[in-house]
């Protein structure tokens, strides 16, 4: 089985939470690889030689996009959004959309770890695929600053026309 598969599988079983973010990590190392970044030294071995699968590829963001959807307020759903961002890819701007309304309306997974935000890697990811989620001010946000992911997000909604 590839890993591509084997992630695939470890995210659709959830279960153990270590496990899940690790697989989860690992999908978006596999998904920068995938689109030519040039090697990191943070991937992890199997990342770094894995044979890439354009199909695989695609039921794995398709394995990664049911979480996020099935599973937002787990904390590894932080780092779903993280690993999709890093595939660039523009078809998930509506997921983005629907994230960004959801965590300001439900908040932020109750037991994620500190600098760890739904709302910032939406944001990046946005930003990933051209969307200028942080408007005409150039500025960033922060993982940190919980507060101004959410004037960011709410101001990228309006703007958009989908508060």
């Amino acid at each position: 089985m590839s890993v591509w598969h084997e992630l695939a599988k470890a995210i659709s079983a959830g279960g153990d939470q270590a496990r899940l973010e690790h697989a989860l990590g690992e999908a978006g190392f596999l998904f920068e690889r995938s689109i030519g970044h040039p090697p990191d030294a943070c991937w992890p071995e199997e990342v770094a030689t894995a044979e890439m699968d354009l199909g695989a590829r695609a039921g794995l963001r398709d394995t990664v996009v049911a979480f996020v959807r099935q599973h937002p307020h787990n904390r590894a759903a932080v780092t779903g959004y993280w690993a999709l961002g890093k595939l660039e890819d523009p078809s998930l701007a509506e997921l983005y959309r629907w994230a960004l309304a959801y965590y300001l309306e439900k908040g932020e997974p109750a037991d994620r770890p500190r600098g760890s935000s739904a709302l910032f890697q939406v944001l990046v990811a946005l930003g990933n695929i051209g969307e200028r989620p942080y408007g005409d001010d150039g500025g960033g946000s922060s993982a940190l600053d919980d507060e101004r992911n959410a004037r960011l997000a709410r101001a990228y909604l309006a703007r958009t026309g989908r508060e």
